[in-house]
């Protein structure tokens, strides 16, 4: 190496030399490019964006992807418009900022909230990229009615859960992320884990640090520390029990069937569409942002445990002659949080007739290998 720089310096003048040297070493000490810095993102806020009927008592919450600096998250960085004053807090455990105004806010207007580039995080001080924007539209009421959980998983007394489950639970309404944490989501037995909350899906999950213990019975709870958008809390603790197994799954779920069959053509107006899965899956994981259906078509999700079947009621008759597309996100997971390896997605054609019975898919069922 000697020699080389020895070569080098004997074709340049002296001070050059000694400048390129400088130059590189100050270029191999330099901080990575901006480009290639992983800076902050909001991963969830309350309300979702466009919802529609907010009570005009709700709090304002973001969720970020990364702890940030506290004194950043303030009223001067995140705030709404029209004239909106209020508090700023962050929670550090859930990675939460929550806008609560001083008044209620007014029936039937649209707000939008901003979260500024003057937010940055706690390991390197960087601000998010571009200010976050989400707007909603308020309704004409307060809420004063207690948030409930409507699901958990594993379900209330299911046996052999693998050892790497998530539990989850999902809750009735929109609910305020920042008072959905480890003291008021719970496992017993000395488990610890992390908690996050999914605001599209009104869903907190569970997931623990580590593997459950083999044919252990667990108990999960969600205390009345969890609080609804509007700060309303639930009425009671609410706790539900399963016992492990002995394995852990790592195997992503299919769909074995789907109903009505994909291609299929002369499905009743009133058609009920049904997917069966592979395995047990996580009931909070399957619902209207997870299988839907495309042209307008809104309705109820449910899920029943004991045929692994999830089944999607239109809300209103579907329109003669029109072909529908059905959507099973890869967002579905099963017990063990393995998620479908990517969504599914297939198509049928109506026709004008109703089913006799209840809601006849048409065309029979159709296995995944039929796509």
């Amino acid at each position: 190496m000697a020699n080389m720089f020895s070569r080098v310096q004997a074709g340049f003048p002296r001070v050059w030399f000694r400048a390129a040297v400088l130059t590189l070493a100050l270029a191999l000490l330099a901080p990575l490019p901006s480009a290639l810095a992983v800076v902050p993102t909001v991963v969830n806020n309350t309300p979702v964006n466009g919802a529609t009927n907010v009570p005009v008592n709700a709090v304002v919450t973001v969720t970020f992807s990364t702890a940030m600096i506290e004194a950043t998250v303030n009223t001067g960085t995140f705030y709404l418009d029209n004239g909106v004053t209020g508090t700023v807090v962050y929670d550090a455990p859930s990675l939460t900022a929550t806008l609560t105004p001083d008044d209620d806010l007014a029936p039937g207007t649209v707000y939008t909230a901003t979260v500024t580039t003057g937010v940055a995080d706690a390991a390197a001080a960087d601000p998010l990229a571009a200010d976050h924007v989400f707007s909603f539209t308020t309704g004409s009421t307060t809420d004063n009615t207690p948030p409930a959980v409507s699901g958990n998983s594993p379900a209330d007394g299911a046996s052999a859960v693998p050892l790497n489950a998530v539990v989850t639970a999902t809750f009735s309404e929109p609910m305020n992320a920042a008072t959905l944490n480890t003291s008021t989501f719970t496992m017993d037995n000395g488990v610890s884990g992390t908690v996050t909350y999914d605001a599209d899906t009104w869903t907190a999950t569970f997931t623990p640090d580590a593997d459950l213990g083999d044919q252990t019975t667990y108990t999960a709870t969600v205390t009345t520390g969890a609080l609804d958008a509007s700060g309303n809390a639930l009425a009671a603790a609410h706790s539900w029990n399963f016992e492990t197994g002995s394995v852990t799954d790592l195997t992503p779920p299919e769909v074995e069937t789907v109903t009505p069959a994909a291609g299929a053509s002369g499905v009743p107006v009133n058609a009920i569409i049904r997917v069966t899965f592979s395995e047990a899956m996580s009931s909070s994981t399957i619902n209207t942002s997870t299988f839907y259906m495309g042209q307008g078509v809104t309705g109820a999700v449910t899920y029943d445990a004991a045929s692994r079947t999830a089944t999607l009621t239109p809300s209103a008759d579907l329109t003669e002659g029109w072909t529908y597309a059905v959507t099973i996100s890869r967002l579905v997971r099963d017990l063990a949080g393995n998620s479908l390896a990517a969504d599914i997605v297939w198509t049928f054609t109506v026709s004008g007739q109703a089913a006799a019975a209840e809601g006849d898919g048409g065309g029979g069922g159709c296995f995944l290998s039929s796509f």
